[in-house]
This record gives C-alpha cells, structure tokens and sequence, in this order.
C-alpha cells in the first residue's frame, strides 16, 4: 500500500524532526505526520484536544511532559475533527503496530447531541498506546472523569471550563469580576457550595444556580466570539497554585510516563 510506503519513506528521512515545516493539506497529512513521528528511537507523544482554550490549560498542567517526553498538544477545532482524527489513526495504528513508540491520547468534551459512535473503536488493549476519551461530570460521585468515547454512563454536557478545581475557578471568576459585572450575582458567596480546601472538586458543582442562571454563566465563557474561554484558561494557569491538583489530568500524565 502506498500509503504505508510513503509512511516509512518520511519516517526514515524526517531524522526524528517534527514534520509540521510544511502545511498540512488534509487528515491523511496530519495523519502521516503523527505516526511517522512516533516510530523513531525517540518518539514523539501526541495530545490532541479540540480547541485553543484547552491547549492552554494543557499546555500549562503537562508542560513538564511536553520537554522530557516530547509531547506535542495538538487542538484540531473541534469534536468532529478529533473524532475522524482517531478513526484515521486507529487503522494506521493497526497498520504499525509494530513500529509505534509514541503514545497518542484524543480528549473531547461531552457535547449535548455528541455522536458517540466510531467507525474504528478499539479496546485499550488491542491499542495500549493509542486513548480516545471524553470528559464527563459525575454528578453521582461528584467528580470529573475521562470515559470511553461511547462510555453509557449518564452525563450532562460537558466542557473543559466544567472540569476545572472548584476552588481555583471560583478565585478567578472573582478576579475577573470588576469587567464582568453579570459574575456578581453568579458567584455569590450564598450560592457557593463548602468547598474543602486543596481538594479536587469539580467547578461545575460548585454554585448552586438556576437553570437561567447556568444559561448567564456559559454565556460569560462564550464572550467575545468565546474569546472569554481563552482569556479565562490565561487566568487560570496564572493562578493555580498545584499542577497536580486535577485527577484526570494526572491520568493523561500517567498514560505519557
């Protein structure tokens, strides 16, 4: 088959360079850039996600990740982009199994009308370096997880920003409160569920609010064409004070290690 060709042809030649000096034209490029990438003696390591927002959260909790094990955060724009992403890398992944050092982990949010089903789902064994999750709010056990894409368990929407360490999402809504003045009422001490302190607990669970009034809030992070997300992950990562503090992104770090 060409294509696997063409594949080990790049693989030989790149020399453990990252292949992205030209543009990618189509999937079948970014494809062949990331397998090609992970089979040298020194791999890289992909973590591919939707959007910018994310990369920066990502970027900021695995930074250590991305020097000693070469991770490379990769937003595609988008859940459709990152599932026909995995459907790709799962046939490719068959095609050289043999070959593939590198890790590659796919991170989606929970979308209210998210088409859970895929063309290549593979089990984790059949694949052990190749992980396709989407992140859901346990409402049941009160925390976040990383679930198999067409994980059954009953999960309302879902987004990064939902995901988030309570305590740290409260403290920066309340810095960014003086240009949002909507944040006033939302963030009231009185609506505020007990938080106990330096303990993971999702923000999505931590105000008590009307539907109305979680409508407000997403609204917020939808501000500026959702150039609020972007600017909210900023203050986020200047504030945080504990990289370690999230589980499910200590998951994504232990898949790397």
């Amino acid at each position: 088959m060409k294509y696997r060709e063409d594949t080990r042809i790049m693989s030989n030649q790149s020399r453990n360079q990252l292949p992205f000096s030209v543009q990618l034209k189509s999937i079948n490029d970014l494809v062949q850039a990331i397998i090609y990438g992970s089979m040298s003696e020194n791999p890289f390591n992909w973590l591919v996600c939707e959007g910018s927002s994310e990369k920066i959260y990502l970027s900021d909790f695995l930074s250590e990740l991305v020097e000693s094990h070469r991770l490379r955060i990769l937003p595609v724009g988008g859940y459709s982009e990152v599932k026909k992403l995995y459907n790709h890398l799962s046939i490719a992944f068959e095609d050289f199994k043999q070959e593939m050092k590198g890790k590659v982990f796919l991170l989606c949010d929970t979308d209210s009308n998210l088409d859970m089903n895929t063309t290549n789902l593979r089990q984790d064994a059949q694949h052990p370096n190749l992980k396709y999750r989407r992140l859901i709010v346990n409402e049941e056990t009160e925390n976040a997880e990383l679930v198999m894409i067409n994980s059954s368990i009953a999960a309302n929407s879902s987004v990064l920003e939902d995901v988030l360490n309570a305590e740290t999402f409260l403290k920066v809504l309340e810095q960014m409160e003086d240009g949002n003045p909507e944040l006033t009422e939302l963030i009231d001490e009185h609506k505020r569920v007990e938080v106990t302190e330096n303990t993971y607990y999702p923000s999505a669970l931590c105000l008590r609010l009307s539907i109305p009034e979680k409508r407000r809030l997403k609204e917020f992070f939808r501000k500026n064409e959702n150039h609020m997300k972007v600017e909210f992950a900023i203050n986020y990562i200047k504030t945080v004070d504990n990289k370690a503090e999230i589980p499910w992104i200590n998951e994504i770090r232990d898949f790397f290690q």
